[in-house]
């Protein structure tokens, strides 16, 4: 009985502080640049800011990345994540500032694009993409697939993917380029705004 009641209890804190959180967010501009990580992210979170009265964070919550393995899989684990966590995460985050925009430049939160949407529709999201072949020349280099990789370091296609059932018998080149092509793929399904990291960074050399 007590353990019910504590549980209880601690389910009304949670409910309360996300409601909180959701009404925060209503009095700010919010934006979400998701896309594959070696994308650019890190490089734009440090551009925008730079930006008077705006917080921008690069992948800020170190939970975002179990969570984005749950999320390629499951949509309802993706709403899950955001609306009942992440969602308070962000606003302990950014309330202590005074600020009227807050964004983040995250590749972890690439698959949490439709829960962004239907938690905080008022969000702008918008798909980063850079060059296939420079992604997967950066990734390579990195423990992606790798002995031991696991987690989102080992993604792995769903059942519904023509890959599925040969996985196994690609090499660690072939399983990079696909996650590159599932990670713009899916972004591309559930945000249609996007940004070519070449057409920013061209557009900063030349102004």
């Amino acid at each position: 009985m007590l353990r019910d009641w504590i549980l209880k209890m601690l389910h009304r804190t949670e409910t309360a502080r996300n409601a909180q959180a959701r009404d925060w967010f209503r009095t700010i501009n919010t934006f979400f640049i998701l896309g594959m990580g070696r994308s650019g992210t890190n490089f734009l979170a440090d551009l925008l800011g730079r930006c008077p009265d705006t917080l921008v964070y690069h992948e800020p919550i170190k939970e975002d990345f179990p969570a984005f393995v749950e999320a390629h899989a499951s949509p309802a684990a993706a709403l899950r994540y955001f609306a009942d966590y992440r969602l308070a995460r962000m606003q302990e985050l950014a309330q202590a500032h005074d600020i009227r925009n807050y964004g983040e430049v995250n590749s972890a939160l690439r698959y949490h694009a439709g829960a962004i949407r239907q938690v905080m529709p008022a969000a702008r999201l918008v798909h980063l993409v850079r060059d296939g072949r420079d992604v997967v020349r950066s990734v390579m280099e990195r423990r992606h697939y790798t002995a031991g990789a696991a987690g989102h370091h080992d993604l792995h296609p769903l059942p519904s993917d023509s890959l599925y059932g040969r996985w196994d018998k690609l090499s660690r080149f072939e399983k990079v380029c696909w996650l590159w092509a599932d990670a713009n793929r899916r972004l591309a399904e559930d945000v249609p705004r996007w940004l070519a990291f070449e057409q920013l960074v061209g557009c900063l050399l030349y102004t």
